[in-house]
């Protein structure tokens, strides 16, 4: 669930690129989580998650095969728990300005 992993096996960039890319957010997550800057530590879970949005989209895992599985549950595991927090935070804090949707509702 790491974009320069695929971006190296779709030939833009190497092997020496992704795994270096690879090595750097590993050790940025660490750091946000040693320094506890949560918002930092969320970017980068939010980004493996995103990649792993786009692989169930667009085509990465079909209909009960075995691949991803394991990805899938941990990342139906943790949305499952961050998704409720920010819930109760936006609930606990309404006059707190979130920013406008990016999908409001059209009539």
């Amino acid at each position: 669930m790491f974009q320069p992993f695929w971006d190296h096996l779709n030939g833009q960039l190497s092997e020496v690129e992704w795994r270096e890319a690879f090595r750097l957010s590993r050790a940025a997550a660490k750091r946000a989580l040693g320094k506890m800057d949560t918002a930092r530590l969320l970017a980068v879970i939010f980004e493996r998650l995103y990649v792993l949005r786009n692989q169930l989209l667009h085509g990465g895992a079909t209909w009960n095969s075995a691949v991803n599985r394991g990805q899938i549950a941990q990342g139906a595991t943790i949305m499952g728990l961050i998704v409720p927090t920010v819930i109760h935070l936006m609930m606990e804090n309404p006059n707190q300005l979130w920013g406008d949707p990016c999908y409001p509702v059209v009539e």
